[in-house]
């Protein structure tokens, strides 16, 4: 348990108890304290937002959040179309599959 990690190595009170509330109120003031996440606040007009979400479904992103973190550091999202790829990943493994089960009747019989 988290809260019992944090009051054995003395980082929450030491002599509170692990199930008690103060020690659950004082580890998530520190979880709070460690993890702190700083929040900032942008308002939008109705349509600056709706273009936001336009642009969020081309790149297929759902989260909000991710997409202007991305936006705000990068200034630009790179999307690759890996569809090709995939399509022939499959294919050689079709390929592949169909050599194993001629290698195997090779091995097990002495002939193709």
């Amino acid at each position: 348990m988290a809260i019992l990690n944090l009051v054995e190595n003395a980082i929450v009170g030491g002599k509170l108890d692990p199930k008690g509330t103060a020690a659950r109120a004082e580890a998530a003031q520190v979880l709070y304290n460690v993890l702190a996440i700083i929040v900032l606040r942008c308002p939008v007009t109705d349509e600056e937002k709706a273009l936001i979400m336009e642009k969020m479904a081309l790149l297929k992103t759902k989260r909000i959040v991710a997409y202007l973190r991305k936006m705000a550091i990068n200034g630009y999202i790179i999307q690759v179309d890996h569809s090709a790829i995939r399509e022939n990943g499959a294919e050689l493994q079709k390929i592949g599959t169909n050599i194993n089960q001629i290698a195997k009747r090779i091995n097990s019989t002495g002939t193709a």
